[in-house]
């Protein structure tokens, strides 16, 4: 049997509603470009080198990438970044970032 324009109604609005989201806070206060140092926490068996310059780590629209990490910027300059099994972390201040990264390790998305 047919679905009437009633039955579809409500499957139409929460598609318009679903297409209107995004999987993260739009925070611009800290779009731009930064450079900075995290720090590598990882575990001895990765043999990691100690710290990494992170250069040209871009925010736009509150969302950060940097590499093959991606993740959002909280309102507060906080970040949680993650790639394959690796988790990038830490603070944007001013035009710097200072973090941590961490092989081997797949944190829950941030909930702001």
């Amino acid at each position: 049997m047919p679905m009437s324009w009633k039955s579809t109604l409500p499957m139409l609005a929460l598609g318009s509603f679903l297409s209107a989201c995004h999987s993260g806070p739009v925070i611009t206060t800290f779009d731009g470009t930064y450079t900075g140092k995290a720090i590598n926490v990882s575990p001895p068996v990765y043999n990691c080198q100690e710290s990494t310059t992170t250069s040209a780590m871009n925010v736009v629209g509150g969302r950060v990438s940097f590499g093959l990490f991606r993740g959002w910027v909280s309102p507060t300059g906080t970040v949680q970044m993650q790639s394959q099994q690796n988790t990038l972390s830490g603070q944007f201040t001013g035009d710097r970032f200072v973090g941590q990264f961490q092989q081997g390790l797949i944190l829950a998305p941030p909930i702001f």
